[in-house]
């Protein structure tokens, strides 16, 4: 059974382990200095870099915009456990079969969500999300009295995957169709014309839920329209597992987990891009309005992905508890047993800090969407960043390595860990809108 998450109060994240801290003895000086590229820097990542998607329609999309029909009243998320798969409801049907208007029926089986029960006549089939997926369900209703104002739309990506059932039956193997969705709302100003488009990205699962509403309506008072994400993509918490050999070559699964995070950030920027250009075509009057980036927790790890994949559209970002080396924050993250997501251990025994040191420069070569690399496209550009210097969930010294790659913004350090930075962001929001104000002037002020 999926269970579902309702919205929380603020005080929850006081609960949360962070003060269960994992060290393995190198400090941030000396975590900048393993880090060094030992290959050449390229500042775009190469297009040959970002992971395919199903593109249906033939313009370098990777993924298609599904519109909500009806009145929604709100919306919960859930959890997928480990080792299931969502199986399919009509509404997860409609919202994917956009994906495949260009091909031939017979060519699609769309099954119920896993790969034991698909037409074995078709050449390929669609698995839903799998065990650490979080997905969203929207709450419908007729009462246009409890019905939200906002515009709500959902991402809808597929990556190819070769399904082989046996080696001795390599004439029945098919592609099947990994399906990834991302759920937006977009709100206008409840005042006035809009001054620009923000997008607010939550933490993991959509958290801290009511922190992220807190801001959405501070972004509106000041006259922003909001396009927020209300979980970030459906997979970026797959659960999976590495095993890294300590006695011998451990490139290979470095390789295979490169791969993995890196296609996790792509997708939220593959979802960022999109739900930006639905904006401007369902309220043309943002078309050619300043857009900004506000990434949180998990969000803010991925946000200089987003930037890199579309770089000349927006102004200006603000990045709350993020890191770069996302190697190192799934190994030593505080809240690994509560996100259950990427697993790293050492069967072999725990490795030195030399064998650390070449583990994160090998991870890093070969991973150019971690935001260690994309950090560098957002250089020169006004950036804010909200530092923890105690924060054990996204660990301080990422988030030190962050702020050195972005060219060392503007940034608010303080002296408390992941929790206390969302518990006192209420506090600092008039301070984050006229920072915003400041650094992105009005079109009325041209």
């Amino acid at each position: 059974m999926i269970r579902w998450r309702y919205a929380l109060p603020t005080l929850w994240l006081v609960a949360l382990p962070g003060s269960c801290v994992r060290h393995d003895g190198l400090s941030p000086s000396a975590m900048l200095d393993i880090t060094s590229p030992t290959r050449p820097s390229s500042v775009m990542p190469a297009a040959d870099r970002w992971p395919d998607r199903l593109d249906p329609t033939n313009d370098g999309s990777r993924g298609i915009i599904y519109d909500q029909p009806g009145k929604v009243s709100g919306w919960v998320g859930g959890r997928v456990p480990n080792g299931m798969v969502i199986q399919g409801r009509p509404n997860d049907y409609a919202q994917i079969m956009g994906l495949f208007d260009g091909m031939e029926q017979e060519e699609v089986d769309p099954g119920r969500g896993d790969t034991d029960d698909t037409d074995e006549d078709a050449s390929s089939g669609v698995q839903f999300e799998p065990g650490g997926s979080f997905v969203v369900r929207l709450t419908e209703t007729d009462d246009a009295g409890t019905a939200d104002s906002a515009a709500y739309f959902v991402f809808v990506s597929a990556e190819n995957e070769l399904s082989i059932p046996s080696l001795d039956h390599l004439e029945d193997s098919k592609l099947v169709y990994q399906i990834q969705r991302t759920w937006f709302t977009y709100r206008k100003p409840p005042q006035g014309e809009s001054r620009g488009v923000a997008v607010l990205m939550p933490g993991i699962y959509g958290t801290p839920r009511e922190v992220v509403d807190r801001t959405e309506r501070a972004l509106g008072k000041r006259g922003w329209s909001v396009v927020r994400m209300l979980a970030p993509p459906s997979r970026m918490t797959v659960h999976t597992e590495y095993e890294i050999p300590t006695d011998g070559d451990a490139s290979p699964v470095l390789a295979k987990l490169a791969r993995d995070l890196d296609n996790r950030a792509a997708e939220c920027a593959y979802a960022v891009d999109a739900a930006v250009r639905h904006v401007a075509e369902l309220d043309p009057s943002t078309a050619n309005l300043p857009k900004v980036l506000i990434g949180m927790s998990g969000t803010a790890i991925t946000l200089p992905t987003v930037w890199a994949y579309a770089p000349d559209t927006y102004s200006a970002a603000v990045i709350v508890a993020g890191g770069a080396n996302s190697f190192r924050i799934a190994r030593l993250s505080s809240y690994d047993d509560w996100i259950d997501a990427v697993r790293i251990t050492f069967p072999d025994g725990q490795p030195t800090q030399d064998q650390i040191a070449s583990f994160e420069r090998t991870y890093l070569d070969l991973a150019p969407l971690d935001s260690y690399w994309t950090a560098q496209t957002m250089r020169g550009k006004p950036v804010l960043v909200i530092h923890g210097r105690k924060d054990t969930a996204v660990p301080a010294d990422t988030g030190e390595l962050l702020w050195k790659r972005l060219g060392e913004p503007e940034r608010w350090s303080m002296p408390v860990g992941h929790e206390l930075i969302f518990v006192s962001l209420p506090l600092r929001l008039l301070k984050m809108m006229d920072w915003l104000d400041e650094h992105v002037p009005s079109p009325e002020a041209d």
